[in-house]
């Protein structure tokens, strides 16, 4: 079973225990009906109430503290995120002597956690939240599995908010048990795979900011993990990314939240490429094209908000105000079509059955059982010294002629780059002294710099008219040529950059270990 999904500290020991959960959110009603799911109810009422600082130093770090009352008993809760985002999260739970928090009552290493996370900020109540829950005991396979039907309320100062959730807590089983149930549900646009805690829903009310796009979570590879485990790591990092921003470009357009989808996407993508000699089984190609295909759906918004931004950047100096205004009309049109098209998809019920396509896969895919021993029991750190080695003895190959390369070319290299940068940050913990985490660090800065030039120059390079709705009639067509035309002239500036950035790369020692 991966350890990567949740893990969660029950007791006052602070021992580590796994509790593995998945959270579906949307109307939940007909699943209390639903014949793989029945069994006998018990029903409670649940209150809690959060705390935090004045400045949200806890929800800034990931983090939540709650007592909450039940049967005339108070019990406090800290809770702290591993990583933003992340699926994997600590928690502490001791009897608490009221409603009022009392950090001295937790065990020593949680005192440390919330003393840091405080920094001598006063806590104060910022929430109630309320739960009307149904818990069942189901069977599956072989699996025994809790579930939990929560009708939620929160109450914030003058704003409330209600919503309903289904918590899968596996007691006994695998993973992959708990996800089969999960795959033969009704998914879709009623019913989806949510991160979002209670917690965070309560801050959000509470503070009245918005939800915001989450960027890539770091990957936690500690000594001893070997590439099999790696992988499992690294591939649920990337799937808990683009879990937790798609319902924004669902149900907001969110236009980071978009981006950070595509980004979700192409670093699971370039996982399997790069682990590709170890997870490539009956089911890899189709998988690959899936999410190649997600992405596909998403591209054009993006494109859209980049090329948006590039008329407020340029057309000024390039365009007449009248056409100037008519080819920002035209680009806005499309972006809502491309939006509502990505909205669509990232909404269905292939989108979900995606997600936890790919949730099984990782778990328990063929690839798992076919790939060579040797291959999965070797430490990451041997696998991956090879994955840089190759990718980057093949980069500096290619990059030798970066100067003189056609537009193709660029874009091919571009690619190339984009995989060796995820792989450096998929490995960061291989780089185990401070000196080659420094390495480390300059490598993937100059990564970094070379594929943000790379794609400046390719952005010059795209024809938008040829392959946008909208941007496709001549008139718009034009017009894009000449914006473009105008952009072009510091293409040379931007080629010399990304020479000296493929150079700088090139120049760092190795900071993976040796053969």
């Amino acid at each position: 079973m991966s350890d990567s999904l949740a893990v969660e500290a029950n007791d006052s020991t602070s021992d580590l225990a796994q509790e593995i959960e998945i959270k579906l959110v949307g109307a939940i009603e007909p699943l209390l009906r639903h014949p793989l799911l029945a069994g006998k109810d018990t029903c409670r009422r649940l209150e809690a109430r959060y705390f935090d600082t004045a400045d949200w130093r806890l929800s800034g770090s990931g983090a939540s503290l709650r007592i909450r009352a039940t049967g005339g008993r108070f019990e406090q809760t800290l809770k702290a995120a591993d990583a933003p985002g992340a699926v994997v999260r600590s928690e502490w739970n001791v009897t608490a002597a009221g409603e009022a928090p009392t950090p001295g009552a937790f065990p020593k290493d949680a005192q440390a956690r919330l003393a840091a996370l405080l920094e001598d900020g006063a806590l104060v109540q910022f929430a109630t939240v309320k739960t009307d829950r149904t818990v069942r005991q189901v069977s599956w396979q072989d699996a025994e599995i809790e579930l939990a039907f929560d009708n939620v309320l929160i109450e914030a100062g003058s704003r409330s908010g209600a919503f309903a959730e289904m918590e899968l807590e596996l007691k006994r089983g695998t993973l992959a048990d708990l996800i089969a149930l999960v795959q033969v549900l009704p998914l879709g646009p009623e019913l989806q795979w949510s991160l979002v805690t209670k917690a965070q829903r309560a801050v959000s009310l509470a503070s009245g900011l918005r939800t915001k796009a989450l960027k890539a979570p770091p990957v936690s590879l500690p000594p001893g993990t070997t590439a099999e485990q790696g992988f499992q790591r690294i591939a649920w990092s990337c799937l808990a990314h683009l879990i937790a921003n798609y319902r924004l470009v669902a149900d907001a357009g969110d236009a980071e939240a978009l981006h950070q989808c595509r980004v979700a996407l192409r670093r699971l993508r370039a996982a399997l490429s790069l682990f590709r000699l170890l997870v490539a089984d009956d089911r890899f190609e189709a998988l690959r094209r899936a999410l190649r295909d997600t992405a596909s759906v998403l591209g054009p918004a993006r494109e859209l908000d980049v090329l948006a931004a590039a008329v407020e950047r340029h057309g000024e100096d390039d365009l007449p105000v009248d056409r100037l205004q008519a080819l920002a009309e035209a680009i806005e049109k499309a972006r809502v079509r491309a939006y509502d098209k990505a909205a669509q998809l990232l909404s269905g019920a292939d989108f979900q059955q995606l997600l936890f396509a790919t949730a099984h896969w990782i778990e328990a895919g063929a690839w798992r059982e076919a790939a060579p021993a040797e291959l999965r029991t070797m430490p990451v750190e041997r696998f991956g010294a090879d994955i840089l080695r190759r990718r980057r003895r093949k980069l500096r190959k290619a990059a030798r002629h970066l100067a003189d390369m056609e537009v193709a070319e660029r874009h091919r290299l571009r690619i190339q780059v984009k995989k060796l940068r995820y792989a450096t940050d998929f490995l960061v913990d291989i780089a185990r002294s401070d000196g080659k985490a420094l390495r480390r660090t300059a490598f993937s800065d100059a990564l970094s710099t070379l594929q943000d030039k790379l794609g400046a120059l390719n952005d010059m390079n795209v024809d938008y008219g040829a392959h946008l709705p909208g941007l496709d009639s001549p008139p718009m067509h034009d017009l894009l040529q000449q914006l473009l035309a105008g952009q072009r002239k510091s293409e040379k500036k931007l080629l010399d950059a990304a020479v000296r950035a493929a150079a700088q790369a090139m120049t760092v020692r190795r900071f993976w270990p040796k053969d």
